[in-house]
C-alpha cells in the first residue's frame, strides 16, 4: 500500500480526470452540537450547480454565524425548513462521492439537521480536500501533525481566483476549482517523474 502522503496525492491527481465527485459547502446557526445548516450548496465536478438553497432553521443564528457568512436571521425567514428540501438533497447526494473543505463539519452539520428532524442521515462516501491539501502540499508540524489553513489561504496560495467567500456556492465552486488546480499539477509531476525513471532505467 501506499503512504498516507503519497496515496492522498494520488487520490488528488486522480480527481482532475474524473466527473464522478461532487462539493458540497454548508452555512450554519453555529459550530456548536446543536447547531444547524441554514444554506446548503452542491455544484458538479464541472461545476453544475445541483442544489442550492436556503433553509429555515427551527433557532436564531448566533451572531458570531451571521459576521462570518453574512446570513441573519431575516433572510432565511421565508426559506423552507429543512425537511422540505431534504428529499432533493439526499437524491444529489446519497452514494456519491462528495468532497467537502473541512468535512468533518459539514458532515457533522448536516448529519445533526437529519437528526433534529427525524431524517435518516444521508449516505455517501466522503472525502476532506483540506486534509488532503495539507497532505499534498507538505503541511506538517510535528508537534501538531498536518497544519490546516482557511479555503481563502488555500486558494490565495495557489493562485485560484474565486469571488467571495463564506457563501456556500461560491466555497464549494472555490474547493473544485483548488482541486483540479492542484490535482492537475501533482498529477502532471507525478507524470514527470514516471517519465524520468523510464529514461534512467532505459
Amino acid at each position: 500500500a501506499l503512504p498516507l502522503q503519497e496515496a492522498d496525492r494520488v487520490l488528488f491527481a486522480s480527481l482532475t480526470g474524473r466527473v464522478d465527485w461532487l462539493v458540497l459547502d454548508t452555512e450554519t446557526t453555529g459550530l456548536g452540537n446543536g447547531d444547524e445548516v441554514i444554506s446548503v450548496a452542491v455544484v458538479s465536478a464541472t461545476g453544475e450547480v445541483l442544489f442550492s438553497e436556503m433553509v429555515r432553521p427551527t433557532q436564531r443564528i448566533h451572531p458570531k454565524a451571521s459576521a462570518v457568512n453574512g446570513i441573519t436571521d431575516e433572510m432565511v425567514a421565508a426559506a423552507p425548513p429543512f425537511d422540505e428540501v431534504y428529499p432533493r438533497l439526499a437524491g444529489v447526494l446519497t452514494g456519491r462521492l462528495v468532497l467537502a473543505y473541512n468535512a468533518e463539519f459539514d458532515r457533522r452539520m448536516l448529519d445533526q439537521t437529519c437528526e433534529r428532524y427525524g431524517l435518516p442521515a444521508i449516505q455517501a462516501e466522503w472525502e476532506c480536500v483540506m486534509e488532503l491539501y495539507a497532505a499534498a502540499r507538505n503541511r506538517w508540524s510535528k508537534q501538531y501533525g498536518f497544519v490546516w489553513c482557511k479555503l481563502g489561504e488555500a486558494c490565495w496560495s495557489e493562485g485560484v481566483q474565486v469571488e467571495g467567500f463564506h457563501e456556500a456556492c461560491a466555497d464549494a465552486q472555490a474547493t473544485r476549482l483548488l482541486v483540479l488546480a492542484v490535482g492537475k499539477e501533482i498529477g502532471d509531476a507525478i507524470q514527470s517523474a514516471g517519465n524520468t525513471d523510464r529514461y534512467s532505467s532505459g
